[in-house]
């Protein structure tokens, strides 16, 4: 697990630049997760040859509220935009924005076979990871490895909004 924070610095909004880093840290992943998996599941297969990806440009204003996977503690969906499907590129599980109101949680679960990103993009977010809690404020990219057992907490105040994708090693 890698935590890492910056501060915004002054010229660029951090949205923006938050953006950027994400799209070139998604590129970079679904590169390099390329390279090194030699074998894509027989459906990507026939998808990859069926229907030709052909590369997008999205507004995330332009795209609707959808519900994640994770309830928080009172049943209540997370919501979240996606820009990119699961699995439009091999191994990439999609590519998400969500948001959180303050005080709302992701439960605690693992993914077996999935590198996760996040990278908080407004608010405050509190990961515990295999028990040990971490800060996110805004500006905050956490990388969770296979089988680390992870919560996040949208901290008290504004809404927590991040930016997240996972890639699957299986």
């Amino acid at each position: 697990m890698n935590v890492y924070s910056e501060k915004g610095k002054s010229g660029v909004t951090l949205p923006v630049r938050t953006l950027v880093l994400f799209l070139v840290l998604t590129f970079v992943l679904g590169f390099v997760a390329g390279r090194t998996v030699t074998t894509v599941h027989p459906s990507t297969q026939e998808k990859l040859h069926s229907s030709p990806y052909h590369g997008s440009v999205v507004n995330i204003n332009n795209i609707a509220d959808s519900d994640t996977v994770h309830k928080d503690q009172q049943g209540r969906a997370i919501h979240k935009r996606q820009l990119i499907p699961p699995f439009k590129i091999p191994n990439l599980s999609g590519f998400s924005v969500a948001t959180l109101a303050p005080g709302q949680t992701v439960a605690e679960h693992e993914h077996g076979s999935m590198h996760e990103v996040f990278y908080v993009l407004s608010g405050r977010a509190l990961f515990t990871i295999n028990g040990e809690r971490h800060s996110a404020p805004s500006g905050t990219m956490v990388h969770l490895v296979p089988r680390e057992k992870h919560h996040i907490l949208a901290q008290d105040g504004d809404d927590l909004v991040m930016a997240y994708f996972g890639i699957t090693i299986d």
